[in-house]
């Protein structure tokens, strides 16, 4: 009898939990006011006709590829380094078809603001991020699971998300969304 008591009493404070947490005020979010990671990731806005992606955070460092302006890009950390600072982005490279990580001068990206980051959480298999909020959209790319992308906005099913330097939607049934 005490073990069922237990269990419906923890059963009870998880729910209460739970409820509490998501009844918190929302609040949109920059990636200044998070610590960002490949686990947590931002997003932003290349503010520059061209905007050199760097092998390091140095003015002196290789350059690895370039963004062109308006072009959304995934931020996955922050730096300072020579009196600039940087943010390390994950972008694709068109000519070689690769997804690389990369350091671009932070003062010329500007930042998303959003207020949930998107995990890909199926039973080991891949994700189709799709062109637009259907199944009959195109796949742009298919994401393995565990990857975290940040979100821009969520409707119905659909959740509006970005990879390194493409938007896409993925199917909400088989995504976690987690609050900045």
């Amino acid at each position: 009898m005490k073990k069922k008591s237990l269990k419906a009493f923890l059963s009870f404070l998880l729910s209460a939990t739970i409820f509490i947490a998501m009844s918190q005020t929302v609040f949109a979010a920059t990636s200044t006011d998070v610590i960002l990671s490949v686990n947590k990731p931002g997003a932003g806005t290349v503010n520059a006709t061209s905007l050199n992606v760097r092998e390091t955070p140095s003015t002196t460092a290789n350059v690895i590829g370039s963004l062109s302006n308006g072009t959304k890009v995934m931020l996955v950390a922050r730096t300072s380094s020579g009196g600039t600072d940087w943010d390390r982005v994950l972008f694709y490279k068109t000519s070689t078809g690769q997804y690389l990580y990369g350091y671009v001068a932070r003062n010329y990206i500007n930042e998303s603001s959003l207020n949930y980051y998107t995990a890909v959480h199926t039973a080991g298999g891949n994700l189709n991020m799709r062109s637009g909020p259907s199944t009959d959209s195109s796949t742009i790319l298919s994401l393995s699971n565990g990857t975290v992308v940040p979100e821009y906005s969520f409707s119905g099913t659909w959740s509006h998300v970005l990879y390194a330097t493409k938007e896409g939607y993925l199917n909400a049934l088989y995504i976690i969304r987690t609050h900045y």
